[in-house]
């Protein structure tokens, strides 16, 4: 029997930045405010990927594209250290003292 690989499926829904927290508050970042300051900084992958459209002077995010955006930075979230997950503070998360 061969084996079956496990597909993400593309979220096939498209979300205004004004609207987003309506709209698509379960896609990260989950508010038009954050999600301003992503497209700031990555507006050009951002189109790159197909994750942009603009209808107007309303801009407009893709699910399909912006998926594909989010699964080509996944690799950065790995090396972002916040400092409650360094091993020094292991002893305040699980409630004993260091």
């Amino acid at each position: 029997m061969p084996k079956s690989k496990s597909q993400t499926i593309p979220p096939l829904i498209s979300w205004s930045l004004k609207t987003w927290a309506k709209q698509a508050p379960h896609i990260w970042p989950g508010n038009g405010e954050d999600g301003r300051g992503i497209l700031r900084a990555h507006k050009a992958e951002l189109y790159q990927c197909g994750a942009l459209t603009r209808v107007g002077r309303e801009i407009i995010f893709l699910g399909p594209g912006y998926q594909t955006w989010l699964v080509s930075n996944k690799s950065r979230v790995f090396d972002y250290e916040i400092p409650p997950n360094r091993p020094e503070n292991a002893g305040k998360r699980f409630g004993r003292a260091t």
